[in-house]
């Protein structure tokens, strides 16, 4: 019985390390792509007053398929307001780029989602789309900027969306089981093991942390868990080498 539940804890281990390892894969297409929009149109974010939090695009497309990103504005205000949005996107070069504007009439407290499509032939580097949205001030509205990145990937099947959920039900599934199987049999294990799984654990929450900031476009706080996360690898891989 005792084997059989060190087996079980070694098949948790493994689980919650290919979880933090899809996890990992998912938060840095998330984030390798909001880096690359960092900078597109800087002038724009510049000038505007505040962060504009509406814009949303997809993590991932393939060449395969066309994609529509998303902005959503807001009138908090008890006054009718007119709202403009002007969108930049790429168009297979980062100095080649169209433009779109929009203007939506918004009663007090009205939002309005606006959806604009993006193509493969728009990706510039070859991987890339660059999104960068401003908003105009609008009576006591400050102006607003946000920006994405949707990175596209040469893939001979599946869609940009279909890939990003396996990858993020795969991750959260394979921790779940994997932790709820180390904790069960966790009496069974060996101390290596133990050891082995208190590193995965905080691979996993790394992985996690990244993860949520990618999802939510907090692409700094994304990157500095990407990099504790390499960090980690880096010492536990050292580890192992020293004590073979």
């Amino acid at each position: 019985m005792t084997k059989r539940s060190a087996r079980w804890f070694n098949l948790g281990l493994l689980l919650l390390l290919l979880g933090a390892f899809l996890g990992t894969v998912y938060a840095g297409i998330a984030v390798w792509g909001d880096w690359e929009a960092f900078s597109f149109r800087m002038e724009d974010a510049i000038r505007s007053d505040k962060t504009f939090r509406g814009l949303r695009c997809p993590v991932l497309m393939t060449t395969r398929e066309t994609e529509r990103f998303h902005a959503i504005l807001k009138n908090p205000t008890d006054k009718q307001l007119t709202r403009s949005i002007r969108v930049f996107v790429t168009e297979g070069d980062a100095y080649n780029v169209r433009t779109l504007t929009e203007k939506v009439r918004l009663d007090p407290g009205e939002s309005q989602r606006l959806s604009w499509e993006i193509r493969p032939e728009d990706r510039v580097y070859d991987m890339f789309v660059l999104v960068r949205a401003f908003v105009f001030r609008s009576g006591p509205l400050p102006s607003q900027d946000a920006s994405c990145g949707v990175m596209v990937l040469a893939l001979p099947f599946g869609r940009g969306n279909v890939i990003v959920l396996a990858l993020v039900i795969g991750s959260l599934a394979a921790m779940a089981v994997g932790g709820w199987l180390m904790r069960r049999n966790r009496l069974a294990a060996s101390e290596r093991a133990h050891r082995l799984g208190q590193k995965a654990t905080a691979m996993a929450a790394f992985a996690l942390a990244a993860m949520a900031a990618g999802a939510l476009g907090w692409f700094l706080l994304g990157s500095v868990a990407l990099i504790l996360l390499l960090l980690l690898v880096v010492v536990i891989v050292m580890q192992a080498v020293a004590e073979a």
